[in-house]
């Protein structure tokens, strides 16, 4: 078991009842076997019930109904992550996945350009997302107080089989759909976004954030919010607009 903060350390010593250990180890502290063992038996029973019980529920059928019960997990995910390249390369194939079409008319040559662009971008994305599903299973090796551990452990049993998914497709050449693309774009912290849209439309990032947070408060005032099916699709669209990225 890993910590991210002192105060985690100091929760797992008062979930031990190891009270003379409170406040005298740092995030580098490896538990010993023994305090291991008590730790888990100790949340074995509470944490199995909730889990079993909600694991059920969780799946991409059911996404939209219960997305906001698991956003906690998904946030504790970003902050373990950030940095990582990944939320970069998802958020370049958001904005570009379209800019490779090509009509009937096109040359054969602009064609297999197209298409082979298409390919490795995929490919990229696919890398991408394998990035994604290690971090979250790197991040059930880190100590969390028990309601965040709720949240990361059901983050993750539902986000796994269905980032599993898309990578399969991406790496079979298939297109995501929209269902797919929405759980990248929980995925993608918006710092991510605001720094690809600034990155290909030229545009100063403290420009595009400005925007971001514009467009953000426009939808907000139409009575919309980022509980609604939609809305950073919308809010995407919208700055590409503003940008003249379509």
């Amino acid at each position: 078991m890993k910590f991210h903060t002192q105060n985690e350390v100091n929760l797992f010593f008062l979930e031990i009842a190891s009270f003379d250990q409170y406040g005298v180890h740092g995030t580098d502290y490896k538990p010993t076997n023994e305090e291991m063992e008590l730790f888990l038996k100790n949340r074995k029973g509470k944490i199995s019930a909730i889990k079993d019980f909600r694991k059920g529920q969780l799946s991409k059928a059911n996404w939209r109904k219960n997305r906001f019960k698991i956003m906690k997990g998904i946030k504790r995910f970003h902050k373990s992550t950030a940095g990582k390249r990944f939320h970069r390369k998802l958020s370049r194939f958001i904005l570009t996945r379209d800019s490779k079409k090509v009509s009937k008319t096109d040359s054969k040559e602009r064609k297999d350009e197209a298409q082979a662009a298409n390919y490795f971008n995929k490919i990229d994305t696919a890398t991408s997302i394998n990035s994604a599903i290690s971090h979250l299973i790197c991040e059930l090796n880190y100590y969390h107080p028990f309601d965040e551990h709720i949240e990361v452990e059901e983050a993750t049993y539902f986000l796994l089989p269905l980032l599993e998914g898309m990578r399969n497709a991406l790496l079979a050449n298939r297109e995501l759909d929209e269902e797919d693309l929405r759980i990248l774009l929980f995925l993608i912290e918006s710092s991510a976004l605001i720094k690809s849209l600034a990155l290909k439309s030229g545009k100063d990032i403290t420009a595009v954030d400005k925007l971001w947070k514009e467009t953000r408060k426009e939808l907000e005032d139409k009575g919309k919010s980022e509980e609604d099916d939609g809305f950073f699709q919308e809010l995407v669209g919208v700055l590409k607009k503003k940008l003249k990225l379509d």
